[in-house]
């Protein structure tokens, strides 16, 4: 979790994908996400919402609304492959 304040952002995000697939019985992975939203760095905000998502975490949604349609163009499109998947599970009659 001390990788989500490294000064570098590639850090910063690969630290939170990482914490992201902790197990979700505790909640300090969580918060350390949350944390993150307002990283000045887009891909850090993006990598960590995505993670509060999968950790069924809504605390994250905003920045995932703020991003609009992400396309085959947009550099999230293969995370958002997981979101669409996790909820796609959740959600089987959408």
């Amino acid at each position: 979790m001390t990788c989500t304040r490294d000064a570098d952002a590639r850090v910063r995000a690969e630290a939170c994908r990482v914490i992201g697939e902790a197990p979700k019985d505790s909640p300090a992975p969580s918060d350390a996400l949350a944390a993150c939203l307002n990283d000045e760095d887009e891909t850090v905000r993006v990598t960590a919402a995505i993670r509060l998502f999968l950790r069924d975490d809504p605390r994250g949604d905003q920045v995932l609304r703020d991003l609009g349609p992400v396309d085959q163009g947009s550099p999230y499109f293969a995370a958002f492959h997981d979101v669409w998947y996790h909820h796609r599970a959740l959600n089987p009659a959408d």
